[in-house]
């Protein structure tokens, strides 16, 4: 649990048994804000193939949510 008024970091990573949720929207610091009206909801990480460790693929994918081509909003 998070004390405060804004939900989790973008980026942060729950854990729950073999299943990964990354938050690819929440709390910016290097903005001091949480930049969007709607609630943070995770993405989940299911399995994947190869050898590459869970933790790469997390930071690897995060950068890809910040692309929007529709529109020039944040993330």
């Amino acid at each position: 649990m998070r004390y405060g008024e804004y939900p989790l970091p973008r980026g942060a990573c729950l854990n729950l048994g073999d299943r990964r949720y990354l938050y690819t929207t929440g709390y910016v610091p290097s903005l001091g804000r949480y930049p969007h009206g709607h609630v943070a909801t995770p993405v989940q990480i299911t399995d994947h193939i190869g050898d590459s460790a869970t933790g790469d693929l997390l930071r690897e994918g995060l950068p890809l949510t910040k692309m929007n081509w529709s529109s020039a909003h944040f993330a």
